[in-house]
């Protein structure tokens, strides 16, 4: 679960998953499905999805927040 967060906050604070993904030493594909999936669980959309790149929502400081607090709790 952990991992979960640590991952969200990687993409948001690379701003891409591709970054992001180089960063924590995955592939793009899985980091991709990862937030496909957790998307699915939690119910929300993390990504604007265009056919040329993939946009963070505007609810970025609110989803940054909760998985910094939740992550540390957590720990």
């Amino acid at each position: 679960m952990n991992r979960n967060y640590k991952y969200i906050e990687t993409i948001i604070n690379e701003g891409t998953i591709t970054k992001a993904a180089n960063k924590l030493y995955v592939s793009q594909p899985y980091l991709n499905s990862f937030i496909k999936n957790i998307e699915a669980e939690w119910n929300i959309i993390i990504f604007n999805r265009k056919k040329t790149s993939h946009y963070l929502y505007a609810r970025r400081p609110t989803l940054l927040s909760i998985s910094t607090r939740t992550r540390a709790t957590l720990s």
